[in-house]
């Protein structure tokens, strides 16, 4: 088969392209570090993690200075803030725990949080390369069909003119 002119440029053209959408998706790939929190990764979580996570926060003690007139301050703060100890997610997720729980349980929900996203991440990875194929095969075709169509139409104007 014999490439002309058109089919030269477009096969340029469509690798230059493929190039960019490669570097793209390769800087955009999902990652566990990438990955979003969605609400629905909690109700994956065994159980027990569930019944960890939903363990409400003691609140913290306000102690007065004074036995007798506690400082302005303590007036302002109508409840004290809960006792809770940030647990970040290898997503970047934080959840706040209550304090009083033991290094045991937060381990626990750790260990399912990633769990889950472990499970997650391959159809998010599929889903990206999937996009990435699209998005490169798509324009390819369509570069494709309208240069055949504007050499169709060159043709054409071509032949009308060796006509009498």
């Amino acid at each position: 088969m014999k490439l002309g002119g058109w089919l030269r440029m477009w096969i340029v053209l469509s690798g230059l392209y493929g190039g960019f959408v490669v570097i793209y998706t390769w800087n955009t790939f999902p990652t566990l570090a990438t990955m979003p929190h969605e609400d629905t990764y909690l109700s994956l979580m065994s159980r027990e993690a569930q019944d960890i996570v939903s363990i409400p926060a003691k609140p913290r003690e306000v102690k007065s200075e004074s036995k007798a007139e506690p400082p302005l301050m303590q007036f302002a703060i109508l409840k004290p803030p809960p006792d809770e100890i940030p647990l970040r997610l290898p997503n970047g997720f934080t959840f706040n725990l209550a304090g009083h729980l033991t290094d045991e349980q937060r381990n626990t929900v750790q260990r399912e949080y990633t769990r889950v996203l472990q499970n997650a991440l391959p159809a998010l990875q599929r889903e990206s390369i999937q996009t990435a194929l699209l998005a490169w095969l798509i324009p390819s075709v369509l570069v494709l069909l309208l240069g055949l169509a504007v050499r169709w139409i060159y043709k054409g104007f071509k032949r009308g003119n060796s006509a009498p």
